[in-house]
């Protein structure tokens, strides 16, 4: 089996794989105070700790989720809830149209429940967002600014640093800016400094961790409330923490940092020998992944004939695994939001 959908789930790192069945030994819940429960307190302090370190946050600037859809949802939903109702009333987002399907399904929550407003960004034929329709004066119009950074789909990378100090710059009552950082940790140093944002979210499953854990980094522009009962995660969370997945993340987060140089110039030789097979095999295929300004793990094309999901299964049954999309609307009878 060649598995090539990594940018969906990778594959555990084998240090953390060798130490799970010990921590796993642990079954103590984090927030009892006998031994065991601190056991599994310490284990959360730990990575949340390597995982401030490796983001250049603080402690408390780290919630943990069961994985970046969490995260996006509270925190689109969960600002939200924390303004008053005058400053709910009028709230409107900006919104990219390449976003996972999980931020669409936030933002048409508040559509439905509250009634809110939301406009897209606009891009160019490529993808690319267009910097110089992002005035200051437009930007102040809405409350809240929802990009991805890296596309898992078709590889591209927004400028999300230059929008975010274009939303810097607004003297007052400027978005809160939130950034899907999901697909571009594989590739880039992540922070809230170095993509000029209030938030952004991480899934562990991208990065060498296990699937159902990730987390929100926020600062103190972004407000929030809970957005389901329970007060873990400094009360922003309900839910008995994820111990094992938690400490994993910050394990593999490690590991990744430390090999992300060569990762990336391994994937950017890969996808270049792809390009080349490809465009002299296969002239018909259109490949969508820009050669540069582009994600190196990410390698889309759009087939001339036949059914996407139909290739899908073809290329299972040869021992090939690929996607026809994110993971999300791979197999929906849709298809995918991005590439319509």
């Amino acid at each position: 089996m060649i598995y090539l959908d990594h940018a969906a789930s990778t594959n555990v790192f084998s240090p953390i794989k060798k130490a799970l069945s010990e921590k796993a030994d642990i079954l103590g819940n984090p927030s009892s105070i006998h031994q065991m429960g601190i056991l599994s307190r310490n284990l959360i302090d730990e990575a949340r700790y390597q995982l401030a370190k490796g983001l250049d946050a603080t402690l408390a600037n780290i919630i943990f989720t069961s994985g970046a859809t969490e995260a996006l949802n509270l925190a689109i939903v969960g600002h939200f809830l924390s303004l008053d109702k005058a400053q709910q009333q009028t709230f409107t987002i900006l919104i990219s149209p390449l976003m996972h399907a999980s931020a669409y399904a936030s933002v048409q929550f508040l559509v439905d429940h509250f009634g809110i407003k939301y406009e897209f960004l606009a891009i160019d034929k490529a993808g690319y967002i267009q910097l110089e329709a992002l005035a200051p004066e437009y930007l102040s119009d809405f409350d809240m600014v929802i990009v991805e950074h890296g596309n898992s789909e078709i590889g591209i990378v927004q400028p999300v640093a230059k929008i975010g100090k274009k939303i810097k710059r607004i003297a007052s009552n400027r978005p809160v800016f939130i950034v899907d950082t999901a697909a571009s940790v594989v590739d880039t140093h992540i922070s809230l400094k170095h993509q000029v944002c209030d938030g952004l979210v991480l899934s562990a499953e991208k990065f060498g961790g296990l699937q159902g854990s990730g987390l929100l980094l926020r600062d103190e522009n972004l407000s929030l409330v809970p957005v389901q009962g329970g007060g873990h995660e400094f009360g922003y969370r309900g839910g008995t923490e994820n111990t094992i997945g938690i400490w994993a993340m910050g394990k593999a987060f490690l590991l990744h940092k430390e090999q992300q140089t060569v990762f990336r110039e391994k994937c950017q030789k890969f996808q270049q020998e792809l390009r080349a097979f490809f465009e002299k095999k296969f002239q018909d295929i259109i490949i969508t992944t820009p050669e540069k300004k582009s994600l190196p793990h990410i390698f889309h094309f759009i087939l001339p004939t036949g059914t996407a999901n139909v290739f899908v299964q073809q290329c299972d049954l040869k021992g090939l695994c690929v996607s026809a999309g994110s993971a999300c609307s791979s197999g929906s009878v849709k298809g995918s939001l991005v590439l319509k």
